[in-house]
């Protein structure tokens, strides 16, 4: 376990080439200290990938645009220089998962961060909001910015971080962290105890099986908690010929999994997962992967 050692906070935001959460192809960064924005930094990046033409519809960035820029383990050191020993801030979990899923495509080690989802604090600050989108807490606290720039899209993120004031909190309670794959609670008032997060990486298929699989007419059904909506796994799973189920029964043939919230589900496991696994002993085929697996097989179908 590590202690936060910087009082800087790094608000960021990721965008990617296409489905897979690794393939980031720019980085924004905005520092906050003492209450104020301190520093800017954008990154290019070259993904090693084809650029999907909804990314790019998102976002603006081409293949073209990033071809001579860095690629993720080329700018890993002065990434981890910037990130080490900090409270990191994105609003959702996306680029916290993004900057996992790169992490382990490259085979680099983790960064040691705090990390913390914006939305918590936006909600925290107005409850009775319909919605707490990036463009949304952008309007309520009167900034303008172009939204899917990675560093427009953190200085937003800095801003609500300012008027939560909770930065105030750091040097009084200096929180324990844990490595990039884990997070904390925002209160409102101060952190809280870290949520026992699970995140599951057994999978009960080997790499060859699993780049064999054919995906068309094959009953999915998700469990836990993903990086995207779960309506947006439902269309993706519907795009690459799945069949999306919402229980586990006895014409399941994938469950993907996600993280799982220790103190709310028996044996780290959630329903629908334990009722898998005792399909499975029964005689039934079923297979169990993560959601970055998912991912990795319908990202070239999506």
């Amino acid at each position: 376990m590590y202690r936060v050692e910087k009082s800087v906070i790094n608000c960021i935001d990721v965008e990617t080439a296409n489905e897979a959460r690794g393939s980031i192809c720019q980085i924004g960064i905005t520092q906050v200290f003492d209450g104020e924005i301190s520093r800017n930094l954008e990154f290019q990046v070259n993904p090693e990938c084809v650029f999907n033409p909804k990314n790019i519809q998102i976002h603006g960035i081409t293949q073209d645009c990033v071809k001579n820029s860095p690629t993720f383990p080329e700018l890993y050191q002065e990434l981890r220089g910037i990130l080490e020993g900090t409270i990191v801030v994105s609003h959702s979990w996306f680029d916290k998962s993004a900057f996992r899923m790169a992490l382990e495509f490259y085979d680099l080690p983790p960064i040691n961060v705090h990390w913390i989802n914006s939305v918590d604090i936006a909600k925290t600050l107005w409850p009775e909001s319909p919605d707490h989108k990036l463009g949304t807490v952008a309007s309520k606290l009167n900034i303008e910015f172009q939204h899917h720039n990675a560093l427009d899209d953190s200085r937003v993120v800095a801003e609500l971080v300012i008027k939560s004031g909770f930065y105030e909190e750091i040097a009084e309670d200096n929180p324990v962290m844990r490595p990039i794959r884990f997070g904390w609670v925002w209160t409102g008032q101060k952190f809280r105890n870290e949520v026992d997060l699970i995140e599951f990486s057994e999978s009960n298929v080997d790499d060859n099986e699993l780049k064999a699989l054919d995906l068309e007419g094959k009953h999915i059904c998700f469990t836990g908690e993903l990086s995207m909506s779960r309506s947006k796994a439902n269309k993706i799973a519907v795009s690459a010929g799945c069949n999306v189920v919402k229980s586990a029964t006895k014409n399941l043939d994938i469950l993907v999994v996600g993280v799982q919230n220790g103190s709310l589900v028996k044996g780290k496991k959630s329903n629908k997962h334990r009722r898998a696994e005792e399909l499975i002993n029964a005689g039934k085929y079923i297979i169990i992967i993560s959601e970055t697996e998912f991912l990795n097989l319908t990202v070239e179908k999506w």
